[in-house]
């Protein structure tokens, strides 16, 4: 029995060696050859054997240790119902809520809490967002205009528009009823908004900003959405919320 045991644990030992051994033998110089036009920051094993997480910006993605495959999307531990690819996202993605330009939001509300959107006025999922917000309590709302020309050419003009209503609150209410506004031109954030939002990495909308500086992207619903403003904790059994996302990282 003895000798079986110490069989058995030369094996695990070995394997667990072999395993440390090709985690070590994965660098972030072999990725970043591999994907020369895209920055590669961090590449880590990931939960699942086999699988190793390469960070790229605010990005995540999944790779086997010959490069040949690649995985984009999310890893779910089935156990906890936890995202984990969501989870480390947000561990890269806090952003200092403190040093948000305000001035340059439409601000809805007063209630204790904050969220902060980033949304795109031709975006049908930040439409079906909108209505949602109303249902929301004890929260200020400040919604930047960020338009994305490379799914909405004409939604920088839009976003002005917006801006530049004498009912800025109206207007965005308009726009996302498919109501027509007027065009209006005037002094404007847009341009820096664009710019911040670039700095801060997003790449969809709507983008949600919490209190605590953590980041969800895409559509929901109103329950879930006050759930997570009052800080009650969070599953995801499906993968990404419904969203507009420009490009992912590529060879």
């Amino acid at each position: 029995m003895r000798l079986l045991k110490g069989i058995l644990t030369g094996i695990l030992l070995t394997m667990l060696s072999v395993h440390a051994f090709a985690v070590e033998e994965l660098s972030k110089a072999d990725v970043q050859k591999k994907f020369p036009n895209t920055p590669i920051d961090d590449v880590r094993p990931s939960a699942v054997p086999g699988l190793f997480e390469v960070t790229s910006g605010k990005n995540v993605y999944y790779v086997e240790k010959t490069l040949r495959f690649a995985l984009f999307g999310g890893i779910i531990d089935t156990q906890t119902g936890v995202n984990l690819t969501d989870e480390r996202v947000q561990s890269i993605s806090k952003v200092d809520v403190k040093n948000l330009p305000l001035q340059n939001s439409i601000t809805m509300g007063s209630g204790k809490k904050n969220l902060y959107i980033f949304s795109d006025p031709d975006c049908p999922f930040c439409k079906k967002l909108h209505p949602e917000l109303a249902k929301l309590k004890n929260v200020t709302i400040h919604e930047f205009l960020y338009p994305i020309k490379e799914l909405h050419p004409g939604a920088f003009y839009h976003a002005v528009a917006i801006w530049c209503a004498k009912d800025r609150k109206k207007a965005l209410d308009d726009v996302f009823s498919d109501k027509q506004i007027e065009d209006a031109v005037c002094e404007n954030p847009i341009g820096d908004t664009v710019k911040l939002g670039q700095s801060l990495g997003i790449s969809g909308t709507p983008t949600l900003i919490f209190d605590d500086g953590s980041m969800a992207v895409g559509y929901m619903e109103s329950e879930k959405l006050q759930a997570r403003l009052d800080g009650k904790p969070q599953t995801n059994m499906s993968g990404s919320l419904a969203g507009e996302q420009k490009g992912v990282p590529g060879k």
